[in-house]
């Protein structure tokens, strides 16, 4: 279960950033990339063509890098 939006966990990766679960990583192949989560907050990350992760936000056309 995710915390609170205004949870100080969430603060926290705002600040130092989040930490991808790599137990948790699995391979999407209709997008050709990987998925993850955050262990402290739950948040969604996307991995690019580069290797960058990025929260659930950030656009998946970028990260194929069309």
């Amino acid at each position: 279960m995710s915390p609170a939006r205004s949870s100080p966990i969430i603060l926290i990766c705002r600040i130092i950033g989040h930490r991808r679960s790599k137990s948790r990583a699995y391979f999407v192949p209709e997008l050709g990339l990987w998925r993850s989560f955050c262990r402290r907050c739950g948040t969604p990350l996307l991995r690019d063509a580069n290797g960058r992760w990025h929260t659930h936000e950030w656009e998946v056309s970028s990260a194929r890098g069309s």
